[in-house]
């Protein structure tokens, strides 16, 4: 069995379930955290404070906000898929 507790049993149905929720729950926080950075990034370029090349340039730019932006996009990405994968094991 993949996952195992400290005392080397295999981990119960309810251990499981909460790893699975801890893990979207991380997940989601990284979604609406990406999505809140966002979207205040179009809104400031809606209301004209900001321009869409500098937009472009502060969210693909590892001096700017690259860095806070595209990893917590990946761990999103991981982290939904950690609990898709321990999900298929039940299956």
């Amino acid at each position: 069995m993949l996952c195992k507790n400290q005392k080397g049993q295999a981990v119960t149905k309810a251990q499981r379930q909460l790893i699975e929720k801890t893990i979207a729950f991380a997940g989601y926080a990284a979604v609406t955290f990406f999505g809140g950075v966002i979207l205040w990034g179009v809104w400031r370029v809606i209301s004209g404070s900001m321009t869409v090349n500098r937009f472009f340039s502060g969210i693909f730019d590892p001096d700017d906000a690259a860095l806070i932006i595209w990893p917590l996009f990946g761990f999103a990405i991981f982290c939904f898929w950690v609990r898709a994968f321990l999900r298929a094991g039940d299956a």
